[in-house]
């Protein structure tokens, strides 16, 4: 992320408006035709605004998210929303609210902190429970609860008969915590 975020200072509103439309239905940025003064022949001035002029830019990276070259760098698209919306990149992180990486309408965007980040996860894939914080206890047929209050700080919530009592455990930590609403409740 940090190499996707180092030119982003080079980058304004009017700059991100004067090569981008975008679309607030679908939540993607469409390239816009380019002036003649920007190439150094007809044929490339031609070429760029009949393959890119009018069409989504970017595409999704091996991480889901939709990634933008600008130029010789790269960035992503859901921060350029941000700043082609709000007029400045956002001082922390973008969280997708929907947990879809490449749905970047604005109403599925809200700017966080790393850890309210990690607040709204989909559920890892590797997880035997079924429920995110919730594990098999190394005694038969017991479940075991515990979840994250700080990065660094994760807190046992006991020791259940059941994985049902274990994920009710689980759930009210992260009401009382502020979990968002989605966290583990979707697929990775």
């Amino acid at each position: 992320m940090a190499n996707a975020r180092k030119h982003e200072a080079d980058l304004s509103q009017e700059i991100i408006r004067s090569i981008f439309d975008f679309c607030p239905i679908t939540g993607s940025l469409i390239w816009r035709a380019k002036d003649r003064s920007e190439f150094t022949s007809e044929q490339q001035f031609k070429r760029w605004n009949t393959s890119f002029a009018g069409k989504k830019a970017g595409s999704i990276g091996s991480t889901g998210y939709v990634r933008i070259r600008i130029g010789k760098a790269e960035y992503m698209a859901h921060r350029l929303i941000w700043l082609w919306v709000y007029g400045k990149m956002p001082a922390e992180e973008i969280d997708h609210v929907n947990g879809v990486k490449n749905d970047n309408r604005i109403e599925n965007l809200r700017c966080v902190s790393g850890s309210e980040n990690c607040r709204n996860r989909p559920i890892p894939k590797h997880n035997t429970s079924g429920v995110i914080g919730v594990a098999p206890a190394r005694s038969k047929n017991k479940w075991i609860a515990h979840i994250m209050v700080r990065p660094g700080e994760n807190v046992y919530l006991g020791t259940y008969a059941s994985v049902e009592l274990a994920a009710a455990a689980r759930r009210g930590a992260e009401r009382a915590i502020g979990y968002h609403v989605n966290h583990g409740r979707r697929s990775a």
